[in-house]
């Protein structure tokens, strides 16, 4: 099944996948830092108290919605664990289109995020490749 342009396709998915990911991960890695940062100096708390907390309230979103996204996919997919339905709710094309539909509207809205206000120790600090 499927010939050498699916496998094309494939694989520069895969790339831009792990490009992208790789981008993603650690510009929200210097995000991360710089909130918890600012977080422990209003809050005066230790960062690694803030650190933490954060770390946790980030895994239980994180997994918390990859938990809601893959159920829904199941029963859009029209099965539920060992239940099958009559049959699928939506297509495999259309249940893509809905989850790309999806993620353009995150990566649109995160065009609004606002800055956070520079904290004591990085007002000197010039703007870096992203401004």
């Amino acid at each position: 099944r499927g010939g050498a342009g699916q496998w094309v396709a494939y694989l520069a998915g895969a790339l831009c996948y792990g490009l992208g990911g790789g981008v993603l991960w650690a510009a929200q890695g210097a995000f991360f830092a710089d909130t918890a940062a600012q977080i422990a100096d209003r809050e005066v708390l230790s960062p690694e108290v803030v650190t933490a907390r954060l770390g946790g309230q980030f895994a239980a979103v994180l997994l918390g919605a990859e938990i809601v996204v893959r159920l829904c996919a199941s029963l859009f997919e029209g099965d539920f664990l060992q239940w099958q339905f009559e049959r699928p709710l939506l297509s495999l094309q259309a249940l893509f289109f809905a989850f790309a539909g999806v993620a353009l509207l995150a990566a649109i809205a995160m065009t609004v995020v606002e800055e956070p206000p520079a904290s004591h120790g990085q007002q000197d600090r010039r703007p870096g490749l992203c401004g």
